[in-house]
């Protein structure tokens, strides 16, 4: 797993901090907003499942204001800086957000004495050597275990599982129902292209809650994981359903 410093300064960037805090805001209920990307300028060896660190800098608070994983590959678009140039963009699934004016344990003045990355500039989207990266989620870890934010392993759970596009999948049409279930419970965001329409399922924390997307469009939510397979999208397709007509079709990663 690649792990890349994505950075964010608001007084420039098209992503604004009044949406910044309303996304803190629902990562905190559980709610992980879909259709959330950014630009990666070393982009050549990003991958689905890579680690990113979105760095908030420019501001008299700057540090960590996003962990999360790449849930796409990168694809070329216009520059959100509208200068006429195209740059390469990548998904991601968040697992956390931060509000640095009031959550100081993830500012950069408690890394940056030993986590040897620019913390206050720099270009977006920049691949960090393995022994710096492992530094850095050790230090991220350790800020987690003094404000008791999230669980135990919650982070490390969260990096393990992977997310899966059911389109690519391998060998799918030798797994029974009971087969494809077992396996979607190592993965933590389930997304299918279907008859033109994006459909995903993402899970939050023991895959006991998730939220469910049609076209980047958030349309419900449900408890349980066999109730993720079961919940039926608008136009009455299940995951089960969409698995079982385009299984022939599809390999796992």
């Amino acid at each position: 797993m690649n792990i890349y410093i994505l950075r964010w300064n608001p007084a420039i960037s098209s992503y604004k901090m009044k949406a910044h805090l309303d996304i803190v805001s629902h990562v905190k209920r559980g709610k992980f907003p879909m259709g959330f990307d950014w630009s990666a300028r070393e982009w050549e060896q990003l991958k689905v499942n890579d680690m990113f660190i979105l760095l908030q800098v420019g501001t008299d608070n700057d540090g960590i204001a996003m962990v999360g994983k790449f849930c796409s590959e990168p694809y070329e678009d216009d520059s959100w800086r509208k200068d006429g140039k195209t740059i390469h963009y990548a998904d991601m699934q968040l697992f956390d957000a931060f509000d640095l004016a009031t959550e100081t344990n993830m500012r950069a003045e408690n890394f940056e004495k030993d986590i040897y990355i620019k913390w206050h500039g720099g270009h977006s989207g920049e691949l960090l050597k393995e022994d710096v990266a492992t530094a850095l989620i050790e230090k991220i870890k350790a800020a987690n275990k003094d404000s008791k934010r999230w669980e135990g392993s919650a982070l490390e759970d969260f990096l393990k599982q992977e997310i899966l596009v059911l389109n690519t999948m391998d060998n799918a049409s030798e797994l029974s129902l009971e087969e494809f279930h077992e396996e979607m419970k190592n993965y933590l965001h389930i997304y299918v292209e279907y008859k033109g329409a994006d459909y995903a399922a993402v899970c939050g924390e023991d895959h006991n809650y998730w939220c469910f997307y049609k076209d980047e469009e958030e349309i419900g939510d449900v408890e349980g994981f066999e109730n993720a397979f079961n919940y039926k999208f608008r136009d009455g397709k299940s995951i089960n359903e969409l698995y079982y007509e385009i299984r022939d079709d599809i390999e796992f990663m």
